[in-house]
């Protein structure tokens, strides 16, 4: 056979076989390049990605040619107005300019640190240059800057200097309202009171925050409060005005107080709020819910009868009265005298659980609700037994801010309906259906107690000719590190006109000191009943309707329902 025919087939395969190998290597290194190539493509778009957002940051904050930072500008919303309940204008925004720095623009550091420096004064050129040497592309120079400060700053005409149009919140009575408007941050951001609250609500920019203050009520309550402060060397006061059927609150004040433009927060006492954070011992003036507790359930009426001429003794404490009868004494004494020995047995009479029962239904166990962050809790007794009946009877043992006290006991003389307090003006003068507490004849029975508190009781000094004024006073002595201390605050708690009460309000002084014509004393009768007289004869014309003043004799002179004894009679005549 031949030789060449055989090996033929053979050699034509062995070739394939090669040529098929390249073919597959040649294929592999094109899926190898391909491979490379994406990840090349891939690397550069990651970087072009990376420098077109660096490139935005720098657009950003490069300087006032910027697009961006002028419709920012543009776009901010003015945030909304805080008004009175006539429109007074208490907050509001004005536009401000405030200056900054792109770094990378300045030609020269050194030059534009001393210039700079040289213009905003509380600024060394050193420090200047130190931030003017970071790495960062925007740096805030001064914010809220007066219109001489903004020209000063332009007519320097250095490179990357620029204004952007800001806004800032400013309060036209400065501290008048500070604990209640509250302040603004730098931003415009609310940090307390009303403007933490209503923080999101404010940036709308929609109409004004309506509030049910007045401006003149808060005025009063302010400089008489400063007045008596100084008058009796106290280291502070507080007072609140109510609308007796509506809740609204005229006037809130607390001193020291701070101004919002410059809030300095290492000054406690001056951000502290008392009216809504403070928690106190209320002291006599809580007997008013003592003897309405008393008289809704029937344990007490005009005809009982109290024996305060024995102390009682309650472990190592003694319960005695301050300057007492020292006898048998009526209801009426008892409450003209602020008889804490009468109290704590009324008290006795209708029990622990009723107590607690009435407590809860006056609101006094729960946290009060009003328009601001601001609010204090009630301090209760965690074990509410025989010796917190005998305490709270008469005021101690339990705490509740000076707004909680003036709530309650506004609820209890207002027909026996419960009171929401609100800073917001009502639109709607309709009364919402109202919790009733106690009856209405418990109610007036209250009041007209309260009103012999002023005839011819500790609230005599709060007498104003032609007002038919009723009020509870309170003394009561504060906490200290080791007890009670000899330290007092002072509480007056009344409204007008007795019959139909349009008006309410608390004032009270922090450790007020005895004077020449206190004779020495320190009880609320001889200081902050005084404040409260002050007050009531500037505040009571402009809400009082002129027909009560007709009928407060034929009022006063009613007294048969409260002079039931002949002890009571020969003991108060004149």
């Amino acid at each position: 056979m031949n030789k060449s025919i055989l090996k033929t087939p053979f050699s034509v395969i062995s070739r394939s076989i090669t040529s098929w190998h390249k073919g597959l290597q040649y294929a592999n290194v094109l899926e190898s390049a391909k491979q490379r190539v994406m990840i090349v493509a891939a690397v550069l778009f990651l970087g072009f990605v990376m420098i077109a957002l660096r490139l935005g940051d720098v657009m950003l904050l490069s300087g006032s040619n910027d697009d961006s930072l002028k419709k920012t500008e543009s776009f901010r919303i003015l945030r909304r107005n805080i008004v009175d309940q006539n429109n007074e204008i208490l907050a509001t925004n004005i536009i401000t300019a405030s200056a900054y720095v792109n770094p990378k623009k300045l030609l020269d550091l050194n030059d534009a640190a001393r210039k700079i420096s040289s213009v905003l004064k509380n600024v060394s050129a050193s420090d200047l240059k130190k931030k003017f040497s970071s790495d960062k592309n925007f740096i805030w120079l001064a914010r809220h800057i007066p219109p001489k400060l903004q020209q000063d700053l332009n007519d320097l005409g250095l490179p990357g200097l620029h204004m952007y149009r800001d806004q800032t919140r400013v309060y036209p009575h400065s501290s008048l309202f500070s604990h209640i408007t509250g302040m603004c941050g730098l931003d415009g951001d609310g940090l307390s009171g009303l403007e933490q609250l209503f923080d999101i609500d404010l940036q709308q920019g929609a109409d004004h925050l309506a509030l049910s203050l007045d401006i003149r009520a808060q005025h009063i309550l302010r400089t008489e409060l400063q007045d008596g402060i100084k008058e009796f060397s106290a280291l502070g006061g507080n007072a609140i005005i109510m609308k007796v059927k509506t809740g609204e609150i005229l006037g809130m004040v607390s001193l020291p107080d701070f101004d919002p433009h410059k809030p300095n927060m290492t000054n406690i006492e001056g951000m502290f709020n008392k009216n809504t954070l403070g928690v106190y011992e209320p002291g006599s003036v809580f007997k008013v819910l003592n003897f309405a507790i008393g008289l809704e359930t029937g344990k007490a009426n005009l005809n009982s009868m109290y024996d305060g001429s024995h102390p009682i003794k309650m472990g190592r404490f003694t319960i005695s009265d301050f300057r007492g009868l020292g006898r048998v004494m009526t209801l009426t004494e008892a409450f003209l005298k602020s008889s804490n020995i009468a109290s704590v047995k009324m008290a006795q009479d209708f029990g622990l659980k009723t107590q607690k029962e009435y407590m809860k239904r006056f609101g006094v166990l729960d946290k009060l609700s009003l328009e601001l962050p601001e609010l204090g809790a009630p301090i209760i007794p965690k074990d509410w037994r025989e010796p917190s009946l005998i305490s709270v009877s008469y005021g101690y043992g339990v705490s509740q801010t000076p707004l909680q006290i003036l709530t309650t006991i506004t609820s209890i003389i207002n027909d026996g309906k419960k009171v929401t307090p609100t800073l917001l003006k009502k639109t709607n003068m309709l009364n919402d259906k109202q919790e009733s507490i106690v009856s209405s004849k418990t109610s007036r029975i209250v009041r007209k107690l309260m009103r012999q508190v002023v005839q011819e009781g500790t609230a005599k000094n709060a007498q104003v000719e032609g007002m038919s004024i009723f009020a509870k006073t309170g003394t009561v002595y504060k906490k200290g590190t080791k007890g009670y201390s000899k330290h007092q605050i002072t509480t007056f708690v009344g409204g007008f006109p007795v019959e139909d009460p349009e008006i309410m309000m608390i004032v009270m002084l922090d450790d007020p000191k005895p004077t020449k014509e206190s004779c020495g004393y320190a009880a609320a009768g001889w200081n902050v009943v005084k404040v409260a007289k002050r007050i009531i004869e500037r505040v009571a014309p402009m809400y009082t309707t002129p027909n009560y003043l007709q009928n407060t004799v034929a009022f006063d002179t009613n007294k048969k329902d409260l002079s039931h004894s002949n002890t009571f009679k020969t003991s108060y005549k004149k």
